[in-house]
């Protein structure tokens, strides 16, 4: 798959999110009592999921430009540098 057509299906996922929570929100919104308070239980619980998602996609993304880099003949970067000032 190309480049572009992983960016467009991203944006796409994205949108489809923005999408599910507006829908969320709008229902919270109009809601009172205790439906309100079952509603915004759906908001906070939506965006956990799609935080959740967000930081996997990212893990993700990240190994395969890790493994890319090694199969280039590119090191991956030195994580001791950055643990230099720790005693052991």
């Amino acid at each position: 798959m190309s480049d572009t057509a992983v960016a467009q299906r991203e944006m796409g996922m994205m949108d489809s999110m923005n999408l599910r929570l507006d829908t969320l929100v709008a229902r919270m919104n109009r809601a009172s009592g205790n439906m309100k308070v079952a509603a915004m239980a759906e908001v906070i619980n939506e965006l956990v999921a799609q935080r959740r998602a967000m930081q996997e996609h990212m893990r993700a993304m990240m190994q395969r430009r890790s493994m890319m880099g090694n199969m280039r003949g590119n090191a991956p970067p030195d994580s001791s540098a950055a643990d230099s000032g720790r005693r052991p």
